[in-house]
């Protein structure tokens, strides 16, 4: 195998950090990468990876949402995730912390 990134079995690509003389990958000398349309593009955290999944109000989100952040009845502007420096363990966020906009990667499966 050449030292180029693939995606592992659940499709999170991944990147070999140790190769041999022949450029195959060491074993166990790889870990995941950094998939830059995972990227916030905007607002607060711009530039840092969404940290999906995450909970907010006890909900679970597996992809950036719209809802509005306070729980409140409607939608934001834009698909957003929370700013991975506000994020708590287990990946509980804190609605009174900023949002970032996310890329269309990110958006739930048929809104894009």
């Amino acid at each position: 195998m050449k030292p180029v990134a693939s995606f592992n079995p659940d499709g999170h690509p991944w990147c070999p950090t140790q190769v041999d003389s022949e450029l195959n990958v060491m074993a166990g000398k790889w870990i995941l990468c950094e998939d830059e349309r995972a990227i916030i593009y905007d607002g607060s955290g711009a530039g840092f990876q969404c940290p999906i999944p995450f909970i907010i109000n006890r909900v679970h989100y597996d992809y950036c949402t719209k809802k509005k952040k306070d729980g409140g009845s409607g939608n934001e502007e834009f698909y957003w995730c929370p700013d991975p420096n506000y994020v708590l363990p287990d990946n509980v966020y804190n609605i009174s912390s900023p949002i970032g906009k996310c890329t269309t990667f990110l958006f739930p499966p048929g809104n894009a």
